[in-house]
């Protein structure tokens, strides 16, 4: 990535996700894994696909957010002492920003290499746990333990953003895609924005697991979530 405000700045509070489309460039699949990875051979961020044997895919689109105030994005590493209460697929975040608060406040997350080369190959979410009254990560196939060392940059507070919290429904589903109605976006193709999926705390209608890569394209005067593998049913 090269941008003033990241280059040279190993410090800088930084997450992405990947568009599809983008400013009428062509449009581009992605259907990876991804994460942040500072270089300091070269004192620049980039984005790395976690399977280290799939090349990234020439010409995909990632919509980029830099902190004004780094402190708003937390690393988050994975370890046996954090492990969440629903056992070693999740870890939870200690942090007075985000503990205590049920759901919390609007959170995004993106996989990060540094600090500890960890490579971690799964689809994520955040939750809460009630159990220990703090938001947590999880993987959303259940399966395999969270690597340890694993680390995550999470964006806790953004400055002059606005925020929402978008659900799936029948509604606004059509097989593998979610169309998303906010002033803010609709007939605005160059808008920018971050996501996370929020499966919520036990109990509640958003509880649904989203096992899939999910991006974002624009058609039609609407963006839409969509998984890209272009077969798992949105929930």
């Amino acid at each position: 990535i090269n941008h003033p405000a990241l280059n040279g700045n190993p410090g800088a509070g930084i997450v992405y996700v990947h568009t599809w489309n983008a400013n009428g460039l062509p449009s581009v699949y992605n259907n990876n894994v991804t994460g942040l990875w500072y270089n300091s051979g070269r004192n620049q961020w980039a984005i790395y696909n976690e399977i280290d044997t799939e090349p990234i895919v020439n010409g995909s689109h990632y919509m980029v957010y830099i902190a004004d105030d780094p402190t708003n994005v937390i690393t988050h590493v994975s370890n046996a002492g954090n492990q969440g209460s629903f056992g070693p697929a999740t870890t939870v975040i200690d942090n007075p920003l985000m503990n205590g608060l049920d759901p919390g406040p609007f959170a995004i997350m993106s996989h990060y290499y540094n600090p500890n080369n960890t490579y971690n190959d799964q689809n994520f979410g955040f939750y809460y746990d009630t159990a220990l009254d703090k938001r947590g990560i999880y993987d959303e196939n259940a399966g395999p333990a969270i690597p340890d060392g694993a680390a995550f940059k999470i964006l806790i507070r953004g400055e002059g953003v606005d925020r929402f919290t978008h659900t799936a429904t029948t509604g606004n589903i059509s097989g593998h895609t979610s169309l998303i109605d906010h002033p803010l976006l609709n007939d605005n193709p160059n808008a920018t924005f971050v996501f996370s999926h929020y499966w919520g705390v036990a109990g509640v209608d958003s509880q649904q697991d989203l096992d899939a890569v999910v991006s974002v394209y624009y058609a039609s005067g609407f963006w839409r979530f969509y998984c890209e593998d272009q077969s798992t049913p949105m929930p």
